[in-house]
């Protein structure tokens, strides 16, 4: 047997029939394999997501596991329900997954696949990502501090479908000397008179001009007044460099 798992990702644009409130979404996933002939059919199980409360747009992050002996004839339906407290839960939307037709492995796969079509607003869609087989070692992983384990814990678990594609474990060390600003202001040493920030753009910029191969910028916020100016001349010099 081979371990499928299922994580839930998000739903996007649900709407609530009624119209009377915002539905409270939770999805079931049902799992059978269509053999030829009715009764050759067979049921792996149901498994159903946590409920979330008045909520258009949910976000999970949940996974959900099936021990299967192959992906033939393999099909994942996958059922949007409002929880109702007064009633029986109405079903907002749904769609089947032929998972034969998938290139799965122990790589997660994303899908995003429609489950209700809205005539007057956005269509929703469901966002998972599936995995078969036992998850891959990441043995880059090993050698991270606490802060960087728990960064790479979150981004798999809630960005597992783009690793090594828009984020990925990498190695370096310091090169060249270390700034700080306002310069030089280390405990135990006074603020240099010209120790504000206005500098600062200007050292990032000439670093970054002398880009080769890559450079990645961390940053709290989007670049603006001086940062801007500097990163665009840098990248004006990276331009003439690379032609």
């Amino acid at each position: 047997m081979t371990l499928l798992t299922v994580h839930l990702v998000q739903i996007t644009n649900l709407t609530d029939d009624n119209h009377s409130d915002v539905a409270d979404p939770y999805v079931k996933f049902d799992l059978e394999q269509d053999n030829i002939g009715y009764f050759r059919d067979k049921d792996y199980g149901e498994r159903v997501s946590s409920k979330k409360k008045n909520d258009r747009n949910p976000v999970y992050n949940e996974d959900f596991t099936f021990e299967i002996p192959t992906l033939k004839n393999m099909e994942l339906k996958v059922t949007v329900m409002d929880d109702d407290v007064s009633s029986s839960d109405d079903k907002l939307g749904g769609c089947l997954i032929k998972l034969e037709d998938l290139d799965l492995s122990a790589e997660p796969y994303e899908i995003r696949r429609k489950v209700d079509n809205n005539l007057f607003s956005p269509d929703s869609w469901i966002v998972l990502n599936l995995t078969y087989g036992k998850p891959k070692e990441d043995y880059d992983a090993k050698r991270l501090s606490y802060v960087g384990t728990a960064a790479y814990e979150k981004l798999r678990h809630k960005h597992a479908g783009h690793h090594h594609r828009h984020w990925n474990i990498t190695q370096g060390r310091v090169v060249g000397e270390l700034h700080q600003t306002p310069k030089e202001a280390w405990p135990g040493h006074p603020v240099h008179p010209d120790g504000h920030d206005d500098w600062f753009p200007e050292i990032m910029g000439d670093i970054l001009s002398r880009t080769k191969v890559w450079a990645d910028v961390l940053s709290l916020g989007p670049p603006d007044g001086r940062f801007m100016t500097s990163f665009k001349k840098a990248l004006a010099t990276i331009a003439e460099s690379a032609g």
